[in-house]
């Protein structure tokens, strides 16, 4: 029998911050601020009886001890983010006239603060260790859970308890050690003491052990994914000096290629040259690097009626093995990169996505296919052939182009599509034909072939998905197609 901890977010929401990002709220919530929520529940209300204590600690050194446990949760909405001025609790009046500053109320030094949240479509989460019994544990464990009020910020209560299974329906996730969607902290051996001793020093508690993370389809089997992160960086753009209302599409590489030029421009101010490999794409001695790297991706207006293709904003993908600090040095310079010079398209504003309810085409779902994936996907830019087609004639040609798109899936973690329909017209609503693109050159200065593609996988896949020639340059980039626009 498998032990499972059951948690329900008692308001609709789940306020907690992602750690490796403070202005985004981290969902699923990680295993490891479960455990430590156990810990707290230990510590700050203690039970009546000392084999009830000894008990607890045991069930505790037990949890940390066992392999990570698979997380079934529900996708969620991110709620806007407002800043709130928040007084300090260490103030300290240094005059006599400063007394009234003890107050909260009355003290004028606040600090802004801010509270990301999401929320979930399902009230319930579930952590399942399914090699694992609670045998003797479980009375302490579910002492332990019913203390438990809340998971993150104050005001993210929750109930927890001990299930006898978990919902087959929601979404779970399942720790991977090959190619991850997803990065959650968990418990490691030793974690116990170490929250003891950071508690006794008075610092915060930090947990630098983490484990990679794939969605599973019902049968277990891990859904596959890309060489990124299933989460984009959103970007949300608007022009500050420009003739032009908005951008369009075929303007995706002048936009790719000024905003990595910006992200240098940044660097070298800050002092952050040389860049690292999977930022810059290059190696140390400007060669093309041979591994995955930062991705930027148009997020237009397609794929619904009266969609005219203009550009919402800007999409960043992340290699999905980049470390938490190294994606903090990329936000860092995200941040400090809030204007994008483009020659005669003008001056345009670039800023990260803070509004309650963003447009559909401005969250990452559109483009990834959420925590279920999708089976088909079509191209928003076109795919440049890594391979051109040798044949002369257009019936003999499609089918090797076909088989490049092909090999390029697979390039990028994706199994082999069932079939590849090459095309000149997008299937989504409001994009221009391939022809309207500018094609890319090679160093010989002959111009690639590109064209857009409908793909069917036979199982789902998440995004995203960029294919081809320049898939880190915001072509080859597809998305979900609903399954009226697959035909």
């Amino acid at each position: 029998m498998a032990l499972v901890i059951g948690i329900r977010y008692l308001l609709g929401r789940a306020v907690a911050t992602d750690v490796a990002d403070y202005q985004r709220a981290e969902w699923p919530p990680h295993p490891a601020r479960v455990y430590m929520a156990l810990v707290a529940a230990h510590a700050e209300a203690p039970p009546e009886t000392e084999s009830h204590r000894q008990a607890e600690l045991e069930a505790l050194r037990w949890l940390e001890e066992l392999d990570p446990p698979e997380v079934a949760a529900s996708e969620s909405d991110p709620r806007g983010i407002v800043t709130h001025y928040v007084p300090p609790n260490d103030f300290e009046s240094k005059r006599q006239q400063d007394a009234l500053q003890l107050i909260p109320q009355f003290r004028t030094n606040r600090q802004p603060r801010t509270f990301p949240s999401v929320r979930p479509r399902e009230e319930c989460v579930y952590l399942i260790w399914p090699h694992a019994a609670a045998n003797g544990h479980a009375d302490a464990l579910q002492r332990l859970c019913r203390r438990v009020t809340r998971i993150g910020h104050s005001s993210s209560l929750v109930q927890l308890w001990l299930a006898d299974e978990s919902p087959s329906a929601l979404p779970r996730w399942i720790p991977s050690n090959g190619n991850s969607q997803r990065r959650l902290r968990i418990c490691s051996p030793g974690l116990f003491d170490q929250l003891a001793a950071d508690f006794d020093a008075g610092i915060r508690p930090s947990i630098g052990t983490w484990q990679g993370y794939q969605r599973a389809d019902a049968d277990g089997r891990p859904l596959p994914g890309t060489i990124w992160q299933d989460e984009l960086l959103v970007l949300a753009i608007r022009p500050i000096e420009s003739h032009h209302r908005w951008l369009t599409l075929p303007a995706t590489l002048a936009i790719a290629r000024r905003f990595r030029e910006a992200l240098i421009s940044n660097a070298d101010r800050a002092g952050l040259l040389p860049l690292p490999e999977w930022i810059s794409g290059h190696q140390p001695g400007g060669q093309p690097t041979e591994q995955p790297h930062l991705a930027i991706f148009p997020l237009a207006f397609v794929g619904r009626e009266h969609a005219d293709g203009h550009l919402l904003g800007l999409g960043l993908a992340i290699p999905t093995q980049t470390a938490v600090d190294q994606r903090r040095t990329l936000l860092k310079l995200v941040r400090q990169t809030r204007e994008l010079k483009l020659g005669r398209l003008g001056r345009w504003h670039l800023a990260e996505l803070t509004w309650e309810a963003p447009p559909w085409n401005l969250q990452s779902a559109a483009w990834t296919g959420g925590d279920s994936g999708a089976r088909c996907w079509g191209s928003v830019t076109p795919i440049v052939f890594d391979r051109h087609p040798k044949a002369r004639n257009r019936a003999a040609a499609e089918p090797q182009a076909a088989a490049s798109v092909a090999q390029a899936c697979e390039r990028i973690g994706l199994p082999r599509p069932a079939t590849v329909e090459i095309l000149s017209v997008s299937p989504h609503l409001g994009t221009p034909a391939s022809h309207e693109f500018p094609r890319l050159a090679r160093k010989d200065g002959a111009q690639r072939q590109h064209r857009h593609v409908r793909l069917r996988f036979d199982q789902p896949v998440r995004g995203p998905v960029a294919i081809g020639a320049g898939r880190y340059r915001g072509y080859g980039f597809c998305r979900p197609l609903r399954e009226k626009e697959s035909q």
